[in-house]
């Protein structure tokens, strides 16, 4: 499966979990392309900055975006400023997603929306709705809430590996969409 892994620079921690369940192929988009160092994942891995994805399309079976489109059109990280950004770019990965593909997507809910220029957007019941309007939600993760607790970190919080792991085994019963937070 080709894997597009959207905002995970400097770390590749979402490649190596695609890597792990399997992933023949692992594309990352970036504003600000890493560079992948070392033969061992040369030939499976590769980078694209953002724009240039955008311009020269490819179907992916799989995209992964873990904190990044909540920053998206805010400058932070050297984007253009677009204050509908993050909800045009889930709409782009939606296009990129094949038929049947599956999105893992975290991004941060609250009980009301709200942006703190230039960090971040927080989605609540006006944004978040329309952030997702092209997929069906068929799976939702409450990291601290009271209907679903998964990936708890023996110390307190959350672990991010032990929680996307979870998000995979439902992937591969034809979860379209997965929500943390």
């Amino acid at each position: 499966k080709h894997v597009l892994v959207v905002g995970s620079a400097p770390h590749p921690w979402l490649e190596g979990i695609a890597l792990a369940y399997g992933a023949s192929k692992i594309t990352t988009s970036e504003y600000q392309v890493p560079e992948i160092t070392g033969i061992k994942y040369s030939t499976i891995m590769s980078t694209i900055h953002h724009e240039t994805l955008l311009m020269n399309p490819v179907q992916f079976d799989m995209i992964m975006s873990y904190s990044s489109l909540e920053h998206d059109g805010l400058g932070r990280y050297h984007d253009p400023i677009a204050p509908d950004a993050d909800i045009q770019q889930l709409r782009n990965l939606y296009d990129l997603l094949k038929p049947g593909g599956h999105m893992i997507l975290q991004v941060p809910l609250r009980e009301t929306d709200d942006i703190t220029m230039n960090e971040g957007r927080h989605y609540g019941p006006i944004r978040y709705p329309r952030m997702i309007a092209p997929f069906q939600l068929e799976a939702m993760y409450y990291l601290g809430g009271i209907e679903i607790k998964v990936g708890e970190d023996p110390n307190g919080g959350v672990d991010k590996v032990k929680t996307l792991k979870e998000c995979f085994k439902i992937m591969n019963s034809k979860c379209n969409f997965c929500v943390f937070f």
